[in-house]
């Protein structure tokens, strides 16, 4: 701990006057002088406070390898800043630095500029005498402190930054809530060579974050309660770049947000302000970008003293998610990964595999997809207690119910499986391991999913298998965003239902007459062709005086909406609501049940509970709000004690998430278990 001389600070030059509180930030330029200049100059009386401070501390002492941190409020930068521009050099050519790429300086002279790179947090880039001849990059491992220079002035100064480097540079935010994001210039190369990469040349706009920041209040709570009797979880999806970076989700799903705040630097740097105001113990991610894992998460999660592991979805794929722990609190003993698209993971239950044997589309489905579930055992340097956590990512068709209730039991198999062997290690008397099961299900209250983790067991006949039953898996992305919106949300499916229960007399195993479908159509089918047709194919399949069950009675409703959606897609809530109506108010017709189509009984042990039940929302985003991510505990906790949930309305007050203030369409879950 540098406690501050009073010298460094007791003089007129490092005192001027006091900005005030919430002085808006406005946008500056990162750049270096024109000219080098290897010593400062004392700085214009404009300069904001933490800036004057740095310089006093170089003009009185010779070294300055501990740079001043930044200031609890934001202060106002210089307005504009002169010269040159900031390079990128191709990650082969480093050796040097944070993760495997970092930032090269040179002025429109060809000016060299050195670099330093360390790991508190900042960077220093210090000009040198060089000669006009273009020269790989010197690069010393230290503070990455950043350069500021304001226009006329031939000083420099440093301006502390919190940072990551991504895409060649080093985006960051600083302590005072300042975000660095990268512009790449095409057609331009590093120092007039081709030594670098494509259009790398590249300039740094600091812009301020929001500020309050939505997540302050939970700050302040974190703050408050201080370290827990037991351990701070964090679910959090993050949202993987991907997503957001081409025209149709921008469009369909983000259309609401401003796209600067869709940047992967802008966005990461709001996740890792927030954090690491949690304090959390664990941290389960998803939708983990692996270059922006490397290059901006890793080294801000070791600044925070967790460790990680990082898993990608599959052998090609370019996210994945990331558990993470208190390198203080826990030491890791072992990992599982749980891999739901191999053959050898289906095999371990006889249930698994005869429910996947039987629709390829499933198979086809599980494979591609490569989703997985991550499985730390940790033991806690305070008591000696097991703790078991699991983190995981779901399947996200809304046509395929039943592929996330089997993902979700071959997870929980797996945790049951490593729960039981750190059972038999303990010693007599000692602490029953705790589980816990984080992630986002992509599931609501009351699935399939949910009644199986929660619940402990899902029936044979569970309405999801047999709503399963007739997905079909699109292997492009393009019909898969096609088909994106003419899917039976879920109000439409529960009220497909409660159509059907009526008509079987309540009776959930029971089947009902084909000929009340056809009076149903003829009678609220509307007067385009479009059920008819819907009809037609059905009585096809299924002619008259044919027992209809829930899963055929399911894809004919389901048929519909994708057919009325693709003429007049506001017409199929008119239709489907005066269906139901009609349905509704007839007398039920049950009938005996036709052969189930796929299903299994699936059970666990875990005695798993919802720590945060009654949160309203975590996902916002192309006009739907789900409640879709969790936090669940066993018996090896007493109690959990969540942290605030942001409401409904918050998160769709801008139309939906991200936002300026929110950086992923998910909200994160943060809660105390308590031993």
């Amino acid at each position: 701990y540098n406690v501050l001389v009073d010298q460094f600070c007791d003089t007129e030059c490092a005192r001027p006057e006091p900005l005030p509180e919430h002085t808006p930030p406005a946008p500056l330029l990162l750049t270096c002088p024109e000219a080098p200049s290897v010593r400062p100059k004392p700085l214009p009386a404009q300069t904001p406070p933490h800036l004057a401070s740095s310089h006093a501390r170089s003009t009185h002492a010779e070294s300055t390898a501990h740079p001043s941190p930044a200031p609890t409020h934001c202060p106002t930068p210089p307005q504009t800043l002169s010269g040159a521009r900031l390079y990128v050099c191709a990650p082969q050519q480093l050796e040097q630095g944070l993760g495997r790429t970092s930032t090269v300086v040179s002025t429109p002279r060809a000016l060299a500029h050195q670099v330093h790179l360390h790991t508190n947090g900042t960077c220093n880039v210090q000009p040198h005498e060089g000669d006009a001849d273009p020269r790989p990059p010197r690069l010393t491992s230290g503070p990455l402190q950043g350069t500021a220079t304001p226009s006329g002035s031939a000083s420099s100064t440093g301006w502390p930054l919190s940072a990551g480097s991504c895409r060649g540079t080093l985006p960051a935010s600083c302590a005072s809530g300042w975000a660095l994001k990268t512009l790449f210039a095409e057609g331009e190369s590093p120092q007039g060579g081709g030594g670098g990469r494509k259009g790398g040349a590249a300039r740094l706009l600091v812009e301020a974050m929001p500020s309050p920041s939505p997540f302050e209040g939970r700050h302040r709570e974190a703050a408050r309660r201080g370290a827990p009797a037991g351990v701070r979880v964090c679910s959090y999806n993050v949202l993987v770049d991907q997503f957001c970076d081409t025209e149709w989700p921008r469009k369909n799903l983000y259309g609401h947000c401003d796209p600067k705040w869709l940047s992967v630097e802008y966005r990461m740097a709001l996740v890792g302000r927030e954090l690491q105001g949690y304090s959390a113990g664990i941290l389960c991610l998803q939708e983990v970008e692996g270059r922006v894992y490397k290059e901006l998460l890793q080294p801000q999660l070791r600044r925070m003293g967790m460790e990680s592991w990082y898993s990608p979805k599959g052998d090609s794929a370019t996210w994945g998610s990331c558990v993470c722990w208190d390198a203080a609190s826990f030491r890791c003993v072992e990992r599982t990964l749980v891999k739901y698209g191999d053959r050898e993971e289906w095999a371990r239950s006889s249930e698994v595999a005869s429910v996947i044997s039987k629709d390829p589309h499933l198979a086809d489905a599980l494979l591609q997809g490569q989703q997985m579930g991550q499985i730390v055992t940790l033991d806690h340097a305070g008591t000696g207690r097991t703790v078991i956590a699991a983190n995981t990512h779901l399947f996200g068709n809304p046509d395929a119910p039943h592929a996330r209730v089997l993902q979700m039991y071959m997870l929980l198999a797996r945790v049951e499986s490593v729960r039981d062997s750190c059972r038999a290690a303990l010693p007599t008397g000692a602490a029953e391991p705790g589980c816990i099961v984080c992630g986002d299900l992509n599931s609501c209250p009351g699935s399939g999913t949910e009644t199986l983790a929660v619940g402990g067991r899902i029936a044979a006949h569970h309405p999801e298998w047999a709503e399963g039953a007739s997905f079909r898996n699109l292997a492009s992305r393009s019909e898969r965003e096609a088909d994106f919106f003419s899917k039976l949300n879920q109000e439409e499916v529960a009220a497909t239902r409660r159509a059907f229960a009526h008509l079987a007399g309540g009776d959930e195993e029971a089947g009902i007459e084909g000929g009340v479908l056809q009076q149903v159509f003829e009678t609220c089918g509307g007067e385009g062709q479009a059920a008819a047709s819907c009809l037609c194919k059905f009585e096809e399949s299924h002619p008259q005086g044919t027992t209809v069950g829930y899963a055929a009675f399911y894809s004919l409703f389901k048929d519909l909406k994708q057919s009325l959606y693709q003429t007049d897609p506001a017409a199929f809530s008119t239709v489907f609501s005066d269906m139901c109506r009609c349905m509704l108010s007839m007398e039920p017709s049950p009938a005996p049940a036709p052969p189930p189509e796929g299903g299994a009984e699936l059970s666990h042990t875990l005695g798993l509970q919802s720590a945060c039940d009654s949160v309203e929302v975590t996902f916002c985003a192309g006009g739907k709000c789900d409640c879709v991510d969790v936090i669940l505990y066993d018996g090896g906790f007493q109690k959990a004690a969540p942290f605030p949930f942001f409401s409904k309305e918050e998160v769709s007050r801008e139309g939906g998430l991200p936002t300026q203030g929110f950086p992923s369409d998910h909200t994160s879950l943060v809660c105390d278990l308590l031993w």
